[in-house]
């Protein structure tokens, strides 16, 4: 059914969550999950500054991927589960598109957003993003 799961964390309950149930769609599978964290650009862009208030943020930002795809990735390993991981910059919602054509992903999993009220409906949220930009499955998992 599944052959490559794609999960996207941010280091949050909600992408914890999200991982978790990637890995047991994959461990049921027999499937690779790829654990991919995105830097977001706008949140980068602040830290390509001069001095050192960019260089520690850069650092901080390096440390949050670091730390979130330690997590995803002890995860599966726990359960036994091939894995890959990685550290893309970009907008969050392409990053995931673009990164699931690369490995040819046959789902994608991310956590809901939570997001609520006018500013979700005039954005929108990177999930309702990647649902609307998919061309495979995606499993939006709540925490």
């Amino acid at each position: 059914m599944y052959d490559v799961v794609l999960v996207a964390t941010d280091g949050s309950d909600g992408g914890l969550a999200a991982v978790e149930r990637a890995v047991s769609l994959a461990a049921a599978t027999d499937a690779t999950v790829h654990c991919l964290y995105v830097v977001d650009v706008g949140v980068s862009m602040a830290a390509s500054g001069v001095g050192t208030v960019a260089e520690e943020l850069t650092e901080s930002l390096r440390k949050m991927a670091s730390d979130a795809l330690d997590d995803a990735t002890a995860v599966a390993e726990a359960a036994g589960v091939d894995h890959e991981r990685a550290v893309v910059e970009g907008l969050p919602y392409e990053v995931i598109t673009a990164y699931r054509d690369e490995v040819d992903a046959d789902v994608v999993v991310v956590g809901a957003s939570g997001e609520s009220g006018l500013g979700a409906r005039v954005l929108g949220s990177t999930s309702d993003r990647v649902v609307h930009e998919s061309s495979v499955d995606v499993l939006v998992v709540r925490e």
